[in-house]
């Protein structure tokens, strides 16, 4: 009888320590570091959405462009390229569910460049 007491106690502090473990494992990334939480979180979140925009406003550009005349073949397959490369991009650093904040700074740069160039063919 001790015996079952004793390990029935023991599920019980083990099943309350798993359930107390699993908002730290929810938010953890995969490299460990604790994940985003409340206004971190939706600051990311949005600059995610704000990144993802431009770069369907990219994609929208290059097509007007081209449709235009202001984009001969070569330019748009190139400024295609790029913007399927960004977009690849994105895919990748997202696919764990979290951007964090190095890579949406370099996602950014890269969009910001891919508006460039498409500016900069679209002007020539």
């Amino acid at each position: 009888m001790r015996h079952a007491k004793l390990s029935l106690l023991s599920s019980a502090v083990a099943l309350t320590l798993a359930v107390a473990m699993v908002p730290g494992i929810v938010q953890a990334q995969p490299d460990g570091r604790p994940g985003p939480s409340g206004r971190r979180a939706e600051e990311a979140s949005r600059e995610v959405r704000e990144i993802r925009l431009r770069i369907r406003e990219a994609g929208e550009r290059i097509e007007r462009g081209e449709r235009r005349g202001r984009l001969n073949d070569r330019e748009a397959r190139r400024l295609r390229r790029e913007l399927r490369e960004v977009r690849d991009l994105e895919a990748r650093m997202s696919r764990d569910g979290w951007v964090d904040r190095r890579e949406r700074e370099e996602l950014s740069s890269r969009v910001q460049e891919l508006h460039r160039h498409v500016t900069k063919e679209i002007r020539d």
